[in-house]
């Protein structure tokens, strides 16, 4: 994502960001409805608990509670990389293997 430029402004960060969530609140969702047959063992089964509990199917409380939380967690964890990134010196970014592309966004 980084190197098509989803990290050099703040929209495109939270775009990257729930881009992100998505898919891992997908591939999460699956882990844990398929290995612990819905429950995890963090917060989202808890909130899986407590769907699962109030008569939402199985496979429905893991994909939402899941989806929530990795979607929530992952646009801020992506607009910290964004200002790790935008903070990184021009001298230190342009050794970098991909920091002309955000080299190249900042001049713009």
């Amino acid at each position: 994502m980084a190197k098509k430029g989803f990290f050099t402004t703040v929209p495109k960060t939270i775009g990257a960001g729930a881009i992100m969530g998505l898919i891992v609140g997908i591939s999460g969702s699956l882990i844990s409805y398929f290995l612990f047959n819905g429950f995890g063992v963090s917060g989202t089964g808890v909130l899986g608990g407590i769907l699962m509990g109030s008569g939402v199917p199985v496979w429905a409380s893991a994909f939402i509670s899941n989806m929530s939380v990795d979607i929530i967690d992952k646009v801020p964890t992506a607009l910290v990389a964004y200002l790790i990134i935008r903070n990184i010196p021009q001298k230190t970014l342009v050794k970098l293997p991909n920091g002309n592309v955000f080299l190249d966004a900042y001049k713009k």
